[in-house]
């Protein structure tokens, strides 16, 4: 098989694997796993039928192929159940909201606590000439 030959077969998914990517909190080659058919299935306790039926319906979203292989990257198909279930999208609100609250107290980096002890250990000082040189 010829280069051209291998780069066109492959030209495909990394497409779909493109496009997939320009919104990237759906899909992260480097984080995700690509499931199976029989994983999906597995996963949600359905028959291929089933599955095919989901996307040809625009239920579930469909494969990206490679080669003549059909994968689901995991971030796919966790997006999609987070967009029909909207308990998830409260909490992650809730969770937005309490991350917000505790970034305005953020915990200190190392650095930050050394300068602090550091002026503070230099007021005392400061401090106990001052009294000294007063007595």
């Amino acid at each position: 098989m010829s280069r051209n030959a291998t780069g066109e077969i492959l030209n495909e998914p990394f497409q779909a694997i493109g496009q997939l990517a320009d919104n990237p909190s759906t899909f992260d080659i480097n984080q995700d796993k690509l499931l199976s058919t029989e994983d999906v299935c597995q996963q949600f306790r359905i028959t291929r039928h089933t599955l095919n039926t989901w996307i040809k319906k625009g239920n579930f979203p469909a494969p990206i192929s490679i080669g003549n292989v059909k994968r689901w990257p995991t971030s796919l198909i966790n997006a999609r159940i987070y967009e029909d279930n909207p308990q998830l999208r409260e909490r992650e609100n809730l969770m937005a909201q309490a991350r917000k609250v505790s970034n305005s107290e953020t915990p200190k980096t190392r650095e930050e606590l050394d300068y602090e002890r550091l002026m503070a250990e230099a007021r005392r000082i400061a401090k106990t000439e001052k009294s000294g040189a007063a007595a």
